[in-house]
């Protein structure tokens, strides 16, 4: 077995991308990133396949409310 990379991939997110976490968001074992977006107030999430790389990608609108 080689250690070698593979060709780098790209992925969209949202506009202004800030916190990037590499996580396992659901049950599967497989490696996910989630990370937000400042000027959109998403979360995008892509979760991952376990081949190092990402089946799907989701975005979640935040609502934020002050309450004073």
């Amino acid at each position: 077995m080689s250690n070698m990379f593979s060709f780098a991939a790209n992925f969209n997110v949202e506009n202004s991308p800030v916190v990037e976490l590499w996580v396992i968001l659901i049950t599967d074992g497989k490696l996910d990133i989630a990370n937000t977006n400042c000027n959109s107030n998403t979360v995008s999430i892509l979760l991952g396949n376990g081949s190092g790389m990402f089946r799907s990608i989701y975005f979640i609108m935040l609502v934020v409310t002050h309450i004073t």
